[in-house]
This record gives C-alpha cells, sequence and structure tokens, in this order.
C-alpha cells in the first residue's frame, strides 16, 4: 500500500572491490515511515498473523545491499532504523512483521570480507542477514570477518544467517531483539538464528567472545535447515531473559568456555558421548 520510495539506500551489485569508510557517519531512516499492513487510508490493518493479502508497507527494504560481489570492506558506520518514530501497522505473514527492513544484507559474495565497527540498530527485520555464496573445500577458511559490530533492538533478529561458510564473528553484540522497538517483534526474535536455506549450507561458522543477550526470543537458535554443521561457539555472553538462551534444535554446534544464563533446550550430545541423567549440567 505504501511502497519504498527507494528499495535499497545503497546497492552494490556485480562489483569486484566495494570499501566503505563510513568515519563515525550515521544513515538513519526518515521519520513517519510506515511499517506493516495498512489500509489505503494509511490506517492500520486489523488482521491476524497470517496475512498475506495487499497492505505490506516498509521505507526500505535493505539499507546496505551487497550482492554478487568480490572483496567488500565496510567500517565505522552507523545504520540507524529509526523504528520507534516510524508508524507500525498490522501484522503480516505468519508472524509478527514479516516484511523487510534490513540494515545490512549480505548476498553470494566471494569474499574475502570484513565488516568492522558497524552498529546497525531498530530496524524492522535483521540486523544483518547473511546469504552467503556456495563456496567449495578450498576457498571458505576465513573467507568473512565480522568484528566489533552491534546488531541491536531489531525487531526479528540481530542477525539472520540463512547460508555461507567460513563466517567469523569477534566481539559483536546480537542483543535486545524486539525490545525497544516501538512494538516490533516478530518470531524466532532471536540474537542469531542459523537456518540453512535455498539449498545452501551454513558449516564452519565461529561465534567468539560475542553477546546475545536479553532478546525477544532466544538468544541463539537453530530449529530448521538441514544442512548446518561445524558452528562454534566461544567464550561468549549468552542470557535468555524472556525467552531460551539457546534453541539448539539441530546438531553440529559446539559450545566452549561461555557464560550461559536462562535454560538451554535441545541440546545434542557430541559424536560418542553418552548423557547421564543424574549428572548436574551448569
Amino acid at each position: 500500500t505504501f511502497p519504498p520510495t527507494q528499495f535499497y539506500v545503497m546497492e552494490f551489485a556485480n562489483c569486484s572491490t566495494v570499501i566503505i569508510r563510513g568515519n563515525g557517519a550515521r544513515i538513519k531512516n526518515a521519520s513517519g515511515g510506515k511499517y506493516g499492513s495498512f489500509n489505503t487510508n494509511g490506517t492500520p490493518m486489523n488482521v491476524a498473523n497470517g496475512y498475506v493479502g495487499v497492505g505490506a508497507s516498509t521505507p526500505y527494504y535493505n539499507m546496505l545491499y551487497i550482492h554478487d560481489c568480490d572483496r567488500i570492506s565496510i567500517e565505522n558506520l552507523e545504520l540507524d532504523g529509526n523504528i520507534l518514530n516510524t508508524t507500525v501497522g498490522g501484522p503480516f505473514s505468519d508472524t509478527g512483521i514479516q516484511i523487510p527492513m534490513t540494515g545490512v544484507s549480505i548476498a553470494d559474495c566471494a569474499g574475502p570480507i570484513r565488516i568492522e565497527n558497524v552498529y546497525s540498530h531498530h530496524h524492522g527485520l535483521d540486523g544483518i542477514q547473511v546469504n552467503g555464496a556456495a563456496l567449495d573445500d578450498t576457498s571458505y577458511m576465513e573467507h568473512a570477518v565480522v568484528e566489533g559490530c552491534r546488531f541491536e533492538h531489531n525487531g526479528r533478529q540481530g542477525c539472520s544467517f540463512v547460508g555461507g561458510r567460513g563466517w567469523t564473528f569477534r566481539r559483536c553484540s546480537f542483543s535486545h531483539t524486539g525490545k525497544d522497538t516501538n512494538g516490533v517483534s516478530s518470531n524466532p526474535g532471536a540474537g542469531i538464528d542459523f537456518e540453512a536455506e535455498g539449498g545452501k549450507a551454513v558449516r564452519d561458522i565461529s561465534v567468539t567472545e560475542c553477546e546475545m543477550v536479553d532478546n525477544y526470543g532466544c538468544g541463539i537458535v537453530a530449529d530448521s535447515g538441514t544442512d548446518l554443521d561445524r558452528i562454534s561457539i566461544e567464550k561468549s555472553l549468552i542470557v535468555g531473559t524472556t525467552n531460551y538462551s539457546l534453541w539448539l534444535y539441530r546438531p553440529g554446534f559446539q559450545l566452549d568456555g561461555c557464560v550461559i544464563v536462562g535454560t538451554m533446550v535441545h541440546l545434542w550430545p557430541g559424536q560418542g558421548a553418552t548423557i547421564n541423567p543424574n549428572d548436574p549440567v551448569y
């Protein structure tokens, strides 16, 4: 009903090199836009979750959309979705408002990729979406590094990871999803959601010294997608306040040296391991 005037604030496609040096700049969504389902007179639609008809509205799809590129470097940039000053409409799709309104989206990029000191917050959907290139066994190791970034106060996820190999996240925060977001919260509502889609694999991922704290949903979710493996969570803080800390309904995860506060569910034993139900779990 109220489509964006521009689908992307910045789009880079089929580039050999993309270098964005923000120098502390902020890209901020203008106040007064509409996000959700709306009637033609501008009033929010009174529909139930699961509605997928006319009326979907959003200020933008992605602030920064990079796809089918090679070398990428992004640093010192703030992406402010300004959802607190956006008019929120009715729900759309299966739960909450599943309409594009994301900070950073990286799709089918060969790499190497480095993202450093990016603050992506208050977007209606995700702080960052990763749909990585289908890499072979010789080209993926530490293919991408995301370091010192904050993906906070977004409506659905801090990070939606739907495909990719060889991604490393260091000293990042994926926190407060669905909190302080003008009532916008969509499931899973996670800090990080690992979900292989579109025939992609999600493998060889490292999350080190990161925080997944106080999300509407779980700190980390892996509930669907068949090709997930070798995902390492190390020295990280995972806190569930209004939901579980961890929901790992897929094998292939390894946790080492983490502080975990709140209930964990659907954990898998390691290969060859046995579980004694009388042993305490800390």
